[in-house]
């Protein structure tokens, strides 16, 4: 992405070994591409300093890890954030996203990509993330609580069905 557009990218994972491993990765096919690297145990002058390059052009890949950089940051020099693991809670995933989307921003649009393998635990962990997510917007916008929670149950069913050829009788 970095090579091919010149923009920074965000790019936010749930387990430190993921982290690692895109980080191994970058370090040996594009070695040209730096990176940083904001995760549980970085000190908050590191992470201070870590943000400050990154919004001056000096980092081209800034990896997070969800929990740890979902709150507190600014991010705008980016334009792209990058999910390479699901959250169980999607206002973290929210939350995240928007350390681009801030005041400064100069982009006239932003992208979140949420990476998946189709047919995998990755496409069902989605399934159950986005349902999560409708839950929340019916009950933010004054829906009937239960309302809401019967299309979540109506939803999973029709999935399990779909995927399992599983029948209610």
């Amino acid at each position: 992405y970095v090579e091919q557009t010149g923009k920074q990218i965000v790019v936010f994972v749930h387990h430190r070994d993921v982290m690692d491993a895109i980080a191994a990765d970058v370090a040996v096919i594009t070695p040209d591409v730096s990176y940083g690297i904001i995760r549980g145990g970085v000190s908050a002058q590191e992470r201070t300093r870590l943000v400050d390059e990154f919004q001056n052009g000096n980092i081209d890949i800034l990896l997070c890890a969800t929990v740890a950089a979902k709150e507190g940051i600014t991010l705008t020099n980016a334009d792209t954030v990058v999910f390479v693991e699901r959250e169980w809670v999607p206002g973290w995933e929210s939350q995240a996203a928007h350390r681009i989307r801030r005041i400064g921003q100069e982009s006239s649009f932003c992208r979140q990509v949420f990476l998946s393998v189709p047919n995998s635990i990755d496409a069902k962990f989605d399934a159950v993330v986005k349902a999560k997510a409708a839950v929340v917007k019916a009950a933010m916008d004054g829906d009937d609580e239960r309302r809401a929670e019967g299309a979540i149950v109506a939803d999973l069913l029709a999935r399990l069905k779909a995927d399992n050829g599983w029948r209610n009788e």
